[in-house]
């Protein structure tokens, strides 16, 4: 199969979601970069089924879809011959009797036909004509090479400047084992549900950073309007929905986790700074001031329990 039939089939084992999209990416990079060393290509249904992605029978089905999506048809291309004589006998006949005509009126004029099968002598125009054909092919196919060297070149500048395609860490041309480190690893069809092990140059988790940066964000802004609750429960949402993706990346459900521990303290700090504040007033007014901040962290029971600790202290 060609570079664009390899597309083809990429793009219909997506759709089929049969693979994910970083799954195609590193098998098309690595039938590339074996391309790209003088070697063959290898095919990319049989990367897929080395790299225990796909199996052989999906494999077939995916390259009947490429086939008729690419219009082919079994026979396609022949003629049907055609009978070369025209007419019956008069015709025939007629075409005799034109010849018979003509060589009549040469030996008239004492002119003689050249005889069948000899040597015309060609004019100096008409070997001109020739000799330049000749050099046009020539420079065609010239210019033919070097601008298939030229997108060659090109082509490999790209691959070279591709980060994802530089960090697939596919091995030279080993068909025979693991192709794919880490890809055999993915959670796809055929792969046996193992944890997937996602580059943090994926577009996958650059969508996932920018919603932990987001998270975080709105919490520090929900905690410095004294929306406590709202605040913490923006953290633990966020973790309890990605468990997923902090299997990928166990680092930044540390740095959430961390977060939410760091939150907590500060909301400490603000029972203790409110209990001084309200030190030399009456239990009253303590009892009031406690109560709000209950207010304010109603919905993250954590926080209102810390509060009723404070409030026991106070009424005994």
């Amino acid at each position: 199969m060609s570079k664009q039939d390899d597309i083809q089939f990429c793009q219909i084992a997506i759709q089929a979601g049969m693979v994910t999209q970083e799954q195609a990416k590193k098998c098309l990079a690595f039938a590339q970069k074996v391309e790209n060393e003088g070697k063959t290509r290898p095919r990319i249904g049989s990367v897929f089924v080395k790299a225990n992605m796909l199996s052989q029978a999906q494999v077939s089905q995916i390259k009947a879809a490429v086939a008729k999506r690419n219009g082919a048809r079994p026979g396609a291309g022949k003629s049907v011959k055609k009978s070369r004589g025209r007419g019956g006998p008069q015709a025939r006949g007629r075409g005799r009797g034109r010849g018979r005509a003509r060589q009549a009126q040469d030996e008239d004029s004492g002119r003689r036909r050249p005889a069948a099968g000899g040597r015309r002598k060609v004019s100096k125009e008409m070997a001109w004509l020739y000799i330049g054909s000749g050099i046009g092919v020539i420079v065609l196919l010239v210019v033919m090479v070097f601008m298939i060297l030229n997108a060659s070149k090109q082509a490999d500048e790209a691959d070279k400047s591709n980060k994802e395609l530089a960090k697939s860490n596919l091995p030279e041309n080993n068909l025979e084992g693991d192709i794919l480190e880490g890809a055999g690893d993915a959670t796809a069809k055929g792969n046996g549900g193992r944890p997937q092990e996602v580059s943090k140059d994926s577009d996958t988790y650059k969508d996932f950073a920018g919603d932990k940066t987001t998270a975080l964000t709105d919490a520090k802004q929900n905690f410095r309007d004294e929306q406590y609750a709202k605040a913490l429960n923006v953290l633990t949402n966020f973790l309890s929905k990605n468990e997923s993706n902090f299997k990928n990346w166990p680092d930044e459900k540390e740095a959430v986790t961390k977060a939410i521990e760091d939150l907590k303290s500060k909301f400490d700090q603000e029972i203790k700074n409110t209990l001084e504040d309200n030190a030399d007033k009456p239990k009253d007014e303590q009892l009031k001031a406690l109560e709000r901040m209950k207010d304010l962290a109603k919905g993250a029971t954590e926080f209102e329990e810390k509060v009723d600790a404070e409030i026991k202290k106070i009424t005994g």
